[in-house]
């Protein structure tokens, strides 16, 4: 059985109820937006590696010496 977290309620400047950031420290989660940075720098590390199967997808590297 598969487990699930409950979403939080996440109004972000929720005038009655706890801060949107606040609600992200006491429940141990990141943000939304630092979850993105971290997934795309993963993804885009793997695609470097020569073994990924979208390296080949990538354009021939370049020199960077200058002529």
């Amino acid at each position: 059985m598969a487990y699930r977290m409950a979403p939080l309620p996440m109004p972000l400047n929720d005038p009655d109820g706890m801060p949107y950031s606040s609600m992200l420290f006491y429940a141990n989660l990141n943000s939304l937006a630092s979850r993105r940075v971290d997934l795309s720098r993963v993804f885009f590390c793997d695609i470097m590696d020569p073994a990924s199967c979208l390296h080949t997808l990538l354009f021939p590297s370049r020199s960077t010496q200058l002529p």
